[in-house]
């Protein structure tokens, strides 16, 4: 029985192994068959073409276009194969039909399947358009304040239609304008076929301007950029500059530079990148292009991923936007900014050319050659030289000399009376023994002794006061750039809150947390430009230089060759405790050896010793002297 039971087993485990191995062998080939399916289908799915529409040429288009592919393609990376075919990126002659054209031409095209509307114009045209057949998506819409753009619970609402409003708002711009320069008539600078184009853009920025109590002009800019600057109306007083795309960058140019000759405060609305060529100010966000580039790479993904391009939000975060100002175009046009805009904006071409550049070398011997105290003390010390050769001109010989003569007319001349007289007479005195005469001369030799040792003190204390208050320059100039650097940590601080509240990640007491600590932060730098205006001041009067004038500072180390020689001799004497005792004895003994004021004290009080000498010595001291008499009738 246990022989029949043991076959039973061992033919049921025979089964299981042969049923185990069919199952195994089922599976390996479901799974390879799976494999290679799922290969042949992302093979067909991961491959996507993107087209791309320009408004027309213009200089920056062959980087923005690389920017825009590394970033779309390092986001799918692993996911699709993304192709950027040329012929399929396609550029327009600033004309609206012709974005129209390029437009319907991409959409026509079966090949492509995503269009970016990668231009103002082309992208308004979008957002008037739809739905379209495949997803279109507009990167550069001015302003989302603008009315006619669709928007419907936080998307475009339009088939197939995504895009991203700027978060430059025109009305924020004005303001800011106004608490740069004062103005009442403004004239706005735009492209042509942009302001043609955008058709609402030119009400909108005419109501905004009426709602700050502005009048405006439009110029509209073509090809001439000599018939725009005529354009300008004479009563026109400051200038918005909108995106002027169609000019090459050296017409440009010369348009901000006719703008600036005629005394006329700028205002980009595009930002950093003009300001750098010569407009006076602009709010712009940094990296506007690369965050651009990377919010698109997003909505590519997102559509690739099966969402709806309606749905995708339009607005591009407001963060990281500064105020910059040139200060150099604020000199030419005459506008200087207050403090407030000064420490909240970032400043450009700061340096009032010509630059007087000042180090610690010429700091002190521009000190000693001008300052007027220094002067004054010299000028007495010369003095003195002569009181010192009045009071010595009494011990050395005196000789008076004289002489008579008389003239009568022989009819009145008298018996024993010559008509004709002549005398001459010469008297020599020396001083042989006056104690108040050497007296006087020893009092005055101390006493110009001690004008030399006040003059040597004066000297030094130039120097000292010239060197210390340089130094305290560099100090105040350092304190600034700590302030400021401050400032914009907090910024920065307050851009991630306004993302954070954004994005619902935190309340908005986050975000007025950092509003108040950039209030703090913005009185820190006032505080610390205007102490550093104070020691400025203070090192132009000790150099008797205009109190107000500007200068440039040099930074002073030990590696200074000022210092470098002196550095070297006392380094091995203060790297160390018993060293440093030799060399704390020998600076108090050289100080007591060499101070000004010790010896100008000495001087006074071998002076009033002297006097008091006399004064003794005046009660039984007589005076001698010689004297001689020659006289010729």
């Amino acid at each position: 029985m246990r022989a029949r039971r043991e076959h039973r087993i061992w033919e049921r485990l025979k089964g299981i192994r042969a049923s185990s191995r069919l199952s195994v062998a089922a599976c390996v080939s479901f799974a390879l068959a799976l494999c290679v399916a799922s290969v042949l289908a992302h093979a067909q799915e991961r491959v996507v073409t993107i087209g791309a529409v320009l408004d027309g040429a213009y200089y920056r288009t062959g980087d923005i276009r690389q920017l825009f592919e590394r970033e779309i393609e390092a986001i799918l990376s692993g996911e699709f194969e993304v192709r950027f075919p040329d012929d399929k990126f396609l550029t327009g002659d600033w004309t609206r039909a012709g974005a129209n054209a390029m437009l319907d031409r991409l959409l026509a095209d079966p090949a492509v399947d995503i269009v970016l509307a990668m231009g103002i114009m082309v992208g308004a045209e979008a957002t008037q358009r739809g739905p379209f057949p495949k997803p279109v998506i507009a990167p550069f819409i001015l302003d989302s304040d603008v009315p006619g753009l669709p928007f419907r619970d936080g998307g475009s609402g339009v088939g197939n239609l995504a895009y991203l409003a700027s978060p430059g708002s025109i009305e924020r711009d004005l303001k800011a304008f106004a608490e740069i320069a004062r103005f009442t008539n403004l004239a706005v600078v735009g492209s042509r076929p942009v302001l043609e184009t955008f058709d609402t853009l030119v009400p909108h920025v005419t109501r905004v301007a009426a709602d700050l109590g502005l009048q405006t002009s439009v110029v509209a800019v073509g090809a001439s950029v000599e018939d725009a600057l005529a354009a300008i109306p004479k009563g026109a007083d400051a200038v918005y500059v909108l995106p002027i795309l169609q000019l090459p960058p050296e017409d440009f140019d010369r348009l901000i530079q006719g703008v600036n000759a005629l005394g006329l405060p700028s205002f980009s609305y595009f930002g950093r990148d003009e300001i750098e060529r010569g407009v006076l100010a602009g709010i712009g966000m940094q990296d506007f292009f690369l965050r651009s580039s990377r919010r698109v790479a997003l909505m590519v993904r997102s559509i690739l991923s099966g969402e709806n391009p309606a749905t995708l939000a339009v607005n591009l975060i407001d963060t990281n936007e500064l105020l910059t100002v040139n200060m150099s175009t604020a000199r030419q046009v005459g506008v200087f900014p207050s403090f407030e805009v000064l420490t909240e904006a970032q400043l450009i071409n700061t340096g009032t050319p010509p630059a007087r550049r000042v180090s610690l070398r010429q700091a002190v011997d521009e000190a000693v050659a001008t300052n007027l105290d220094l002067l004054v003390a010299q000028r007495a010390a010369a003095a003195g030289e002569h009181a010192v050769g009045e009071a010595r001109s009494l011990l050395l010989p005196n000789i008076d000399l004289s002489a008579l003569g008389v003239f009568i007319d022989d009819d009145r001349a008298l018996l024993g009376t010559a008509e004709r007289t002549w005398t001459a007479s010469a008297t020599l005195t020396q001083l042989l023994l006056s104690e108040p005469a050497w007296a006087n001369y020893s009092i005055a030799k101390q006493v110009q002794s001690t004008r030399i040792q006040e003059r040597e003190q004066a000297r030094l204390d130039i120097t000292r006061d010239a060197a210390v208050t340089f130094l305290n320059v560099l100090r105040a100039e350092t304190f600034e750039s700590i302030q400021k650097d401050n400032l914009n940590v907090t910024r920065s601080n307050l851009d991630l809150a306004r993302v954070r509240v954004a994005v619902g990640f935190s309340s908005r007491a986050d975000l007025y947390r950092w509003e108040t600590q950039i209030a703090q932060n913005r009185i820190h730098v006032i505080d610390a430009i205007a102490t550093r205006n104070q020691i400025e001041i203070q090192l132009n009067r000790i150099l008797h230089r205009p109190e107000e004038e500007s200068f440039e500072t040099e930074e002073t180390d030990l590696s200074d060759p000022t210092l470098t020689r002196v550095h070297e001799r006392l380094e091995p004497y203060v790297d160390n405790p018993w060293d440093f005792k030799t060399f704390r004895a020998f600076m108090v003994q050289a100080s007591l050896d060499n101070a000004p004021e010790l010896k100008a004290l000495n001087a006074v009080i071998a002076a009033q010793e002297r006097l008091l000498a006399s004064s003794k010595r005046a009660f039984w001291l007589p005076q001698l002297s010689l004297q001689a008499d020659f006289t010729r009738e």
